[in-house]
Order: structure tokens, then sequence, then C-alpha cells
């Protein structure tokens, strides 16, 4: 994993504070034994944006940095699934290089009374790497166990991964680049961006 600079590490504790505010209103609400019962939208990040009618995400194409806080086997599994739901939504996964957007994701698990409530929140800068949107997504993996990732098996992923890439294909129809690239006149309804920042190093795999 590569050492971000000091304000990466302050964002990265804001995550884990939205994280534990997401665990704790999953918690709130009842967790459910099925995956496909949990209520996706979550209360901590931007409001969820809709996907714009007509406009396809491929018009603000998107690199994925890293993923932190899961064990590494974890981490290289939701990635592998992230990449493959986020392109089956026609999301443009390309090269840093290239990308309109780059997404940091941060990955948690926390017992609940049904499973552990795994999640994960997103954080998307455009291209001065100044933070534009925050995302976040969670599913309940039923089971009992001490330790929490035990209870995170390939069902489990790929189903956080399919909300995430639905969340952020969504979220790119809403970019201007993916307006403009579509031909239409639409309000944009990102976020102003956050203060600018050093540039980020991709550990995504």
């Amino acid at each position: 994993m590569s050492e971000f600079p000091p304000r990466w590490r302050v964002v990265a504790r804001r995550a884990q504070r939205a994280i534990a505010s997401v665990a704790i209103a999953a918690c709130l609400a009842g967790c459910v034994d099925e995956m496909s019962n949990v209520n996706a939208s979550a209360p901590t990040g931007s409001p969820r944006l809709a996907a714009v009618p007509g406009v396809s995400p491929r018009g603000a194409p998107l690199a994925f940095v890293n993923v932190e806080g899961a064990p590494d086997a974890i981490v290289a599994r939701f990635s592998r699934e992230t990449t493959a739901a986020a392109a089956g939504r026609d999301v443009a996964v390309v090269e840093q290089s290239s990308a309109a957007y780059l997404a940091r994701g941060y990955l948690a698990a926390y017992p609940s009374a049904n499973g552990a409530v795994v999640m994960c929140v997103w954080d998307i800068f455009d291209r001065e790497r100044r933070r534009v949107r925050r995302l976040d997504d969670y599913v309940i993996a039923p089971g009992a166990a001490a330790d929490p990732w035990s209870l995170v098996d390939d069902r489990t992923l790929a189903a956080l991964a399919a909300r995430s890439a639905e969340n952020l294909a969504a979220t790119l129809t809403n970019t201007p680049e993916a307006i403009a690239a579509s031909g239409k006149n639409a309000v944009v309804a990102m976020d102003p961006p956050a203060a600018s920042a050093s540039p980020l190093v991709s550990s995504f795999r």
C-alpha cells in the first residue's frame, strides 16, 4: 500500500468515521438476513443521485485508485468484483492519466445481530484531486463469528460491489463530462469541489 500525504490521512480518518455511522444506522434500522432485502441507501455520504435518463457514465472515465480497511485477500477480491461490475454498467474504467474522476474506497465490517454489516465508502475526486462526492453502501453478511470479516464470502462481496457500481454509475451520469458527451442539457448535481490535495498513487489491482 502506498503512503499518502498527510491530507489523505485526514480524508481517510473522516471516511472511517462515516463508515462507523453507516454501521450504527444499519443496526438501528434492523439488520436482516437476506442481502437482497437490505436498504442500500446509507445516511452518511452525499445524497444518492438518480441516473440521468439518456446519459451514459462512459462519458466520465473513472480510475479506481485503491481500497483500504479490509484484509488484503478481501480487498483484492472486492477490487476485481467492483471493476467488473462497473464496466458492466457502462462505466469506462481507465488508468489515472486518462480519468476524469478518481475513486478511493474504504471497507469495514462490524458485528450485528444477524451477522456482520459490511460497508464501503467511496470518495470521488476530480482531475485536480479535489473531492467532489462521497458515496456509501452496505450489505449484511449473515452468520455468527467473533471476526466479522470471516463472514464475508464471494456472494457478500459481489452484492456490495454491485451496489457500489450502481451508485458510481448513476453518480457519473450527473457529471458535466457525461452530460456533454451525451449531447444533452441537464443540471449537474455533483457537489462543489473540496480543497485541492496532492496527487494519488494507485494501488488498485
